[in-house]
């Protein structure tokens, strides 16, 4: 039995959004990629789709009267009806969404109405409690405003955002910077550091070893000579800031007390594994991490806990990572924003993934070089090799992003412009297209002298004269291709629009 999981389609009262619709694929993880021009829902559409799954996961596991309504009602796009074979299973008042998936050999259809669930299996209804749904939702994001819920790291682990923002409406370099670090952590521990290295390393030209930063505020902190000078100095500094453990030294000195002999701990492992240098604000600990991570701390796990709680009581710094490139040594901060855009996303997903995982990225091309996006699928798709059960969804207007995207495991889905918002899966392979096809056919951009043009408008003459066998889909098609480059100084174009449309309306009527 095939083994592995994707989304079919997704449908509200208004909307329906063809994803993997392949009929026939191969094992292994796959990426859909929604196309469209500014405007179109496609972000929108993303957003909607992973809110939809938390809320299945809140009905079914009874937690749904935590849920606001908003976010019950979030995946009503606000898109005007479709029209023509678009609407096909678009009803209007049976459900409020409709989600159609395969995972591991069946197909399962989720429909929601407020907070009701129908479910089939393979055309037969089964209770809700059967459903099977994905481990775990990631949705990413490249612009700091993007339509993804943010949830915190220490949230319910079934949706995590691996966006920009630190907060619903924050960002920063150093909070990018800082949450690669740990999930950099989470790769090694989980031992999926290869993925990075051997797949997305040689396109960005960087080399092993990798180096991790810490840096311990006040300076003075960092070379205390015992725990008790470590505590009188930790607490005078921060009582300074005006910390919030000033207060919790009057609450519970103890649990205070506890936190900062985990810190402690931390930094006598730090100056006794790793390179140290005095920095701006504090001093800076520099330790290889990758291939060989040093027992700082005992393990990884007691590190990570006690590099949070330093960062909680703000006796820690920046945490950063260090590349190897061209021969120097480049912190996180120093790389280009198209590296530190690779980064930051792949290491979020190879640190967080489960099992089974519904991957939503919105507009990834943001900051990347051609070449890096022409590679960005495949070897996205390389990554994920081991998790086979990955269905990553992209939004995207890009032609560099889908020029290798391969049927058996790739789908590709058009949106329409902001006047329709129609989606439609898109109907050929764009797997080594030219950078014109693609533009023309998938875009709908081109000119002229585009020779995919031209070779449209041969075989729309052809049919209207009846040297070419009729195919009026086939027709139609041409037909809303070229629409968007017909322009007021080519009236030739115009002409043999009107002619199409003519005869299109002249067949049609004649079969109908």
């Amino acid at each position: 039995m095939k083994r592995g999981f994707h989304m079919i389609s997704f449908e509200t009262k208004s909307a329906h959004v063809p994803l993997f619709v392949n009929e026939h694929f191969e094992h292994g993880a796959k990426a859909s990629i929604i196309i469209g021009t500014n405007g179109s829902g496609k972000s929108r559409v993303l957003a909607a789709i992973a809110d939809e799954l938390c809320n299945i996961k809140a009905i079914v596991d009874g937690r749904d009267d935590a849920l606001p309504s908003l976010r019950i009602r979030s995946s009503q796009l606000s898109l005007p009806r479709q029209d023509g074979d678009l609407t096909k299973g678009v009803t209007t008042g049976r459900f409020d969404m409709r989600l159609s998936y395969w995972l591991d050999g069946s197909v399962w259809s989720v429909e929601r109405h407020e907070r009701t669930l129908a479910v089939s299996r393979d055309g037969r209804e089964v209770p809700a409690s059967e459903v099977v749904l994905p481990d775990k939702v990631l949705a990413i994001a490249h612009l700091p405003m993007d339509r993804f819920r943010f949830a915190g790291r220490d949230e319910d682990g079934f949706y995590q955002y691996l966006g920009l923002r630190q907060s619903t409406n924050m960002t920063s370099t150093g909070a990018i910077e800082t949450s690669t670090f740990f999930s950099f952590l989470t790769a090694i521990r989980e031992g999926t550091t290869s993925r990075l290295s051997e797949h997305w390393f040689p396109y960005l030209n960087l080399e092993l070893p990798i180096y991790g930063e810490i840096t311990v505020e006040p300076r003075s902190l960092a070379l205390m000579r015992s725990f008790q000078e470590f505590v009188a100095k930790a607490v005078q500094y921060l009582s300074r800031r005006n910390s919030p453990v000033a207060g919790m030294m009057e609450e519970n000195r103890q649990a205070v007390i506890d936190d900062l002999e985990i810190v402690w701990s931390l930094i006598r492992s730090l100056r006794d594994y790793s390179h140290h240098v005095p920095s701006s604000r504090g001093t800076t600990f520099r330790f290889e991490i990758l291939p060989s991570f040093p027992a700082i701390g005992g393990d990884l796990d007691y590190f990570v806990k006690a590099l949070e709680i330093g960062r909680r009581l703000r006796l820690f710094g920046g945490a950063r990572l260090c590349f190897h490139k061209q021969g120097r040594l480049f912190t996180f901060g120093d790389l280009s924003s198209g590296e530190q855009h690779i980064l930051s996303t792949v290491t979020g997903i190879v640190a967080n993934l489960a099992e089974t995982s519904a991957v939503f990225i919105d507009e990834p091309e943001v900051s990347l070089h051609p070449a890096w996006q022409i590679q960005y699928v495949p070897s996205l798709l390389q990554t994920l090799a081991a998790y086979p059960a990955t269905h990553v969804v992209i939004a995207t207007h890009s032609h560099f992003l889908v020029s290798d995207l391969q049927q058996p495991v790739g789908s590709l889905t058009v949106a329409g412009g902001p006047s329709d918002r129609a989606f439609e899966a898109y109907d050929g392979d764009v797997f080594g297209r030219s950078p014109d096809n693609i533009l023309y056919r998938v875009f709908g951009i081109g000119t002229s002298g585009n020779s995919y043009v031209e070779h449209d408008l041969t075989i729309a003459l052809e049919m209207i004269s009846g040297t070419r066998r009729r195919n009026l889909a086939e027709l139609g098609r041409i037909y809303r291709r070229l629409v968007p480059i017909a322009a007021p100084d080519n009236p030739a174009l115009a002409e043999i629009l009107r002619s199409i449309e003519a005869y299109l309306g002249e067949n049609n009527n004649a079969e109908a």
